[in-house]
């Protein structure tokens, strides 16, 4: 395979729309299936780290990210009598430019990426699974459950933690959840007069 023409993305969730839009961006044909017949993300909300936030900039959703999210770069922990025992500052891993860290619904982050993805030219089919895979030296046939087939130069499994991709292409162990604990604590963003509901310079 000398060349990446046309590309399939299993799945629509973030790490699918982002993947699918910078393609799209480079002059690459691609098409996501989504067995889900809505833009759909799992649980609540989401704290995204500065080189996460690189990469939303540089899809040109960032914008967008502002709206949605709250960034900061410095957390105060307190004790449950409301006494402030630490500052802690946070390393800015995407730049000075950009927060250390942003949380976010996690279903509107999905969705943002989703019409990123959707700017650049990239085809969702929702509601659409593939059922077989075949590759060759050149490339990779897929049927999808519509009754439909393509062909393609590359496919990209990002469909979770419950991949379909994985054991089509023989990948037998299968992720496994583990048990967790939570510590409560309170916490809170340091705030001075002046400063923006965002926390970092640009």
């Amino acid at each position: 395979m000398s060349a990446v023409n046309r590309v399939l993305v299993v799945g629509a969730g973030s790490a699918g729309c982002t993947v699918s839009g910078f393609l799209s961006r480079a002059g690459v044909e691609v098409d996501v299936v989504e067995s889900h017949a809505d833009v759909t993300a799992l649980g609540s909300g989401i704290t995204v780290q500065g080189n996460a936030l690189r990469v939303m900039k540089e899809l040109g959703c960032w914008e967008e990210a502002e709206q949605i999210g709250f960034g900061f770069v410095e957390t105060g922990i307190r004790g449950h009598h409301g006494a402030l025992y630490t500052t802690l500052t946070d390393l800015q891993t995407g730049g000075p430019d950009l927060p250390a860290t942003m949380g976010m619904e996690r279903p509107r982050m999905t969705k943002m990426l989703f019409d990123a993805s959707k700017r650049y030219g990239t085809t969702f089919r929702m509601g659409t699974a593939f059922t077989s895979l075949a590759q060759d030296a050149d490339g990779v046939d897929v049927t999808f459950s519509d009754g439909t087939s393509g062909r393609y130069d590359l496919v990209i499994g990002a469909d979770g933690l419950r991949s379909a991709v994985r054991p089509a292409i023989g990948i037998t162990d299968t992720p496994r959840s583990l048990q967790s604990f939570a510590v409560q604590r309170r916490a809170h963003q340091i705030r001075r007069p002046g400063d923006s509901p965002i926390l970092y310079r640009r």
